[in-house]
C-alpha cells in the first residue's frame, strides 16, 4: 500500500490574463512574481522584467483567484545591504506588504530569516 501524493505546481508568472483559465486545467496551485521594481528587489534586474503597474498585478492577481490559484509574491533579493536595519527601509517594507495585502496576495517567498521575522 503506496502513499499518493497529488503533484501541485508553482509556475512563473507571465501576466497574461488569458493563459489563466488554461493553468487552470492542470494542477497549478500558485504563480510566482512580483512587480519590476519595489522596495526589497528581487532576484531578476528590474531592467529585465517587462512592464508591469499596481494596477495589472492587481487584476492579474484577482483572474487568478478566480481560477483557483494563488498568487506568491517574491522577496527574494539577495542582498538587502544593510538597509533593513534602518527605519526609513522598514517602513518602505511596511508600505509594500500593506499594498501587496491590498492587491489579495497571501502568499510571499522572503530569502533572508529577517524578512520572516
Amino acid at each position: 500500500m503506496g502513499v499518493e501524493y497529488e503533484m501541485r505546481l508553482s509556475i512563473a508568472a507571465n501576466y497574461d490574463c488569458a493563459v489563466i483559465p488554461q493553468l487552470a486545467e492542470y494542477p497549478v496551485d500558485e504563480v510566482y512574481g512580483k512587480l519590476p521594481s519595489d522596495s526589497i528587489g528581487g532576484g531578476r534586474p528590474s531592467y529585465m522584467a517587462g512592464a508591469l503597474s499596481e494596477k495589472a498585478l492587481a487584476n492579474y492577481v484577482k483572474t487568478l483567484q478566480e481560477n483557483g490559484i494563488a498568487f506568491n509574491y517574491l522577496l527574494n533579493s539577495s542582498c538587502l545591504a544593510n538597509r533593513e536595519w534602518t527605519r526609513k527601509w522598514q517602513k518602505a517594507l511596511l508600505k509594500l506588504l500593506e499594498k501587496i495585502d491590498r492587491m489579495g496576495i497571501r502568499r510571499l517567498t522572503v530569502s533572508t530569516p529577517y524578512l520572516l521575522e
